[in-house]
């Protein structure tokens, strides 16, 4: 992974993926404007979610 390099970085619950252990400003700015584009938004629980993908 780009930016860390964790055995499960991510979990999916009630059709929400989550990206866990990556701080909003660790994200380049082009990273983000990517994320944002794929259905991620910074959530109140401090980490990056999408309804998207979710189960």
């Amino acid at each position: 992974m780009k930016y860390r390099n964790l055995e499960n970085p991510t979990y999916c619950d009630h059709d929400a993926m989550i990206i866990y252990d990556i701080e909003f400003d660790e994200v380049d700015p082009s990273d983000r404007e990517d994320l944002i584009n794929l259905g991620f938004f910074w959530s109140e629980e401090e980490c990056w979610m999408s309804y998207r993908f979710g189960n």
